[in-house]
């Protein structure tokens, strides 16, 4: 963290220059903690700054008038730690997935292809010894491999197996790599004794390495946040003007305008690098790295996110007799700008049903679906417009602290928020409807897309605060408060359909694979709608989501309260007795309503579940849909706390 108090400057030339570092031989390791580290932390956090006068000789002289200030910070911070995690082992390299260390061995391995329906009974032929045959592997996963994705299982000590196969099999080193830079510049001006204003500008400069998957060998691959395979370079931009104007000797008032900006990028090397077609996977996309979700494995695509926030603020201070009243109003435009990731070349899926006996638990291994290419589902996405939110905030604020008695000191205040429904910038909205056929099934529930706001404008945001002190004994004080505070709403905004998703999977009731790798999924042609739209494509609907904002969604607020005693015990005793409260009323929440009725959860009936089981999206209350979310006022949480305390001073 990096946090700065801003200065004026004065006519004298000012610097400083600090550095807090905290020394690597005084940091142990855990007591649990297996290994070695290598390099426990070395941290700094440097500040340099600058200040004095603007005087440019022959031009300008801003002695006593204009001021400047320059300020650097570094936040560097780099450690390396033990990481234990899970890889394949040998044997499952070479097919082997027999795990004779686990009790009772690995489950049975049935081969994909020879799936087929006897009578009402589907049934395969099992790999003697849960064996894959080598040369039964898929030959996209023989090019993948021979790209070395994974470290050597090193860790035998720390090692167990299950049935699925090794745990914590590897005991590595990570890296952690922390840069934040902060560059601020500042100028005041005084142009009277009763007016003066700043300007400044602030660029925080982000760069981290965080924490790679250090089990994965090619660093290209590794899908771990901020890693090799996904930076995710940061920067934030603010630019701030206030004009302080004194009124009187019981009056002033402050102006502030401002802009902030902060940018996030994720540019993995492996984009464009056509690795589909290097792999062998026919009929995709060469755009992205094929996410095959697997160990740690899966870089993503290229994502940017631009969010504004441009502001304007005045606050008024009037002294009045035993009362200090403070008002004031904030208005903030706020724009979101999302390039969203998409994944042409595929995101694979590879269940255990891949290689299992069909509709039989504790059959089959995910990773032995991987090396036969049995595909489960595969999601192909390709973005068509950009997703551009936008609203307004307004809020004002009237308070007072008011000295009542000599011994009775009362903050009293209310605070009021309106916050507009969001709106794309293109007006791109998707919301569904449970009231409208779907033009792809021609059941009733649909994904529309209407004008103007999803959600009414909540305007009842009224949010009273009160505080005392009152000192009812020489030695004794109580202090009290209560307050409402509203939260920003911004929920997710529906966007299906302005994505092309085309999901290729298992038909529901067939376990057999929608693919194989080497195959490649089906052709995927994509039709453009007149309103910029987008339909689903595919067969199986448990892929394709949908977001229902609740109509009559309302901003949520939080309750505080609080009450304290404290007393002198003594000369140098202090003691205190401390109650605090809070509730959160109208929290936002966004449940799936496209669950399995309870009636299935809560049935005995063998039979049935099992009929389920095998074709879970046919007994969905909206079959053409996976999860439907409803952004709603769902939550709510209270919280009661107690606290004593002695001090001697």
């Amino acid at each position: 963290i990096l946090a700065f108090t801003y200065k004026s400057g004065t006519n004298d030339l000012h610097g400083s220059l600090e550095d807090r570092w905290t020394n690597k031989d005084m940091t142990h390791r855990g007591y649990l903690e297996q290994g070695t580290r290598k390099n426990p932390i070395t941290f700094h956090q440097g500040v340099a700054t600058i200040s004095g006068p603007l005087v440019l000789p022959k031009i300008y002289n801003g002695r006593n008038k204009t001021f400047f200030l320059f300020a650097y910070g570094r936040h560097h911070e780099k450690t390396d730690e033990p990481q234990v995690a899970t890889v394949p082992d040998p044997g499952m390299l070479s097919g082997d997935f027999s795990f004779s260390q686990a009790g009772g061995g690995g489950y049975p391995i049935y081969d994909p292809k020879s799936i087929r329906q006897s009578g009402a009974t589907w049934t395969a032929d099992l790999f003697p010894n849960m064996r894959v045959p080598t040369s039964r592997f898929d030959p996209v996963v023989v090019k993948f491999l021979d790209l070395k994705p994974w470290a050597e299982a090193n860790n035998a000590v720390g090692t167990t197996y299950t049935r699925t196969g090794p745990v914590n099999n590897f005991l590595g080193t990570t890296i952690y790599r922390s840069y934040r830079s902060r560059y601020d510049t500042k100028f005041d001006h005084q142009i009277s004794p009763k007016n003066k204003f700043f300007v400044r500008n602030s660029w925080n400069r982000h760069r981290q390495l965080g924490r790679i998957s250090v089990y994965v060998n090619n660093r290209l691959l590794d899908s771990a946040a901020n890693g090799f395979g996904r930076p995710n370079p940061i920067d934030q931009r603010n630019w701030a003007f206030a004009d302080y104007h004194t009124f009187g000797p019981a009056l002033l008032n402050e102006l502030r305008l401002g802009y902030g900006a902060r940018v996030s990028t994720i540019v993995p090397p492996s984009v464009g690098g056509n690795w589909a077609q290097k792999l062998g996977i026919p009929n995709v996309g060469g755009e992205n790295f094929p996410g095959f979700g697997q160990y740690g494995i899966g870089p993503g695509a290229y994502r940017k996110d631009v969010n504004e926030d441009v502001t304007f603020q005045n606050n008024v201070t009037k002294v009045m007799s035993r009362h200090t009243i403070k008002f004031g109003y904030e208005l903030i435009r706020t724009r979101e700008n999302h390039v969203d990731e998409v994944l042409p070349s595929g995101n694979y899926s590879f269940t255990t049903g891949g290689s299992g006996l069909p509709f039989t638990p504790n059959t089959g291994n995910s990773f032995a679906s991987f090396v036969l290419g049995s595909v489960s589902s595969a999601t192909y996405t390709q973005q068509l417009w950009n997703r551009l939110p936008r609203w307004w905030s307004h809020s004002g604020y009237i308070q007072t602290d008011w000295k009542a008695r000599p011994n009775l000191t009362l903050n009293l205040g209310v605070r009021y928020s309106l916050e507009t429904p969001f709106k794309d910038k293109w007006g791109h909205q998707s919301q569904f409807s449970p009231t409208v056929a779907d033009p792809l099934t021609g059941k009733m529930g649909a994904i529309t897309h209407p004008q103007g706001s999803l959600y009414r404008t909540d305007k009842n945001n009224f949010q009273p605060r009160v505080g005392l002190a009152w000192t009812f004994n020489p030695k004794m004080v109580f202090r009290g408060s209560f307050g409402v505070l509203t939260q920003d709403l911004m929920p997710t905004a529906g966007f299906q359909e302005y994505a092309s998703t085309a999901v290729v999977q298992q038909v529901t009731g067939d376990p057999r694979p929608a693919f194989y790798l080497s195959q490649g999924p089906p052709s995927r042609n994509f039709v453009l709608n007149p309103d910029g739209t987008s339909q689903f494509l595919g067969t199986n609907y448990s892929g394709r989501g949908a977001t229902f904002i609740d109509p009559n969604l309302r901003m949520p607020y939080i309750m505080n309260w609080s009450a304290s005693v404290q007393t002198q015990l003594g000369p140098t005793w202090l003691g205190e007795l401390l109650y605090q409260g809070s509730s959160g009323v109208r929290l936002t929440g966004s449940p799936n309503i496209n669950q399995l009725a309870k009636s299935y959860y809560d049935s005995t009936d063998l039979t049935l579940l099992n009929t389920v089981y095998s074709a879970t999206q046919n007994y969905r209350p909206y079959t053409q849909f996976g999860g439907i979310s409803l952004v709603t006022n769902a939550g709510h949480n209270t919280y009661h706390g107690f606290t004593t305390r002695v001090e001697k001073r």
